[in-house]
Order: C-alpha cells, then sequence, then structure tokens
C-alpha cells in the first residue's frame, strides 16, 4: 500500500493540537519554576525541553509541507 499524502485540512488540525501542547509545556514549565527546587527544576526544564524539540519538528514538517499555514510571527521577514 503506498503512503497517502497529508490533507491540508488534516494539517491545520495537527498544527492546533499541537499548538495546544506547546501551551501546556509552557505552563509546565512555569509551575516547575515557581514549585521546584533549583534541582528539581533543572532536572525538569531539561525534560520539558526535549518535549518542545520534539514538537517544534512536527510543527516544522507541517510547515514545511504547507507553507500558508505557517503563523504570521514564524514566517521569515519579507524582503523590502
Amino acid at each position: 500500500m503506498g503512503k497517502k499524502e497529508m490533507q491540508r485540512d488534516v494539517a491545520l488540525r495537527i498544527d492546533g493540537i499541537v499548538s495546544g501542547v506547546r501551551s501546556q509545556l509552557d505552563w509546565l514549565a512555569h509551575t516547575a519554576k515557581t514549585n521546584l527546587t533549583d534541582e528539581e527544576y533543572s532536572r525538569a526544564a531539561g525534560e520539558i525541553g526535549t518535549a518542545m524539540g520534539a514538537i517544534y519538528h512536527i510543527s516544522a514538517a507541517l510547515y514545511e509541507e504547507f507553507p500558508d499555514i505557517t503563523p504570521a510571527k514564524m514566517r521569515p521577514p519579507a524582503d523590502s
């Protein structure tokens, strides 16, 4: 069986989910920073960073395949 191509609407749904995960990881980092010891936070921050990196790769792949869904703040500046 051949590989299916992702449809744009599916990419948009995935991007929405990934955006929510990114927000939750930001919240987790903030909560960890304010509630854990420095040592505990250091360990947690490394794991959160690993998760954020994986999320970034998912987003980058979506935006490469569907450049029009790339959020404006993540687009390179237009040449003037």
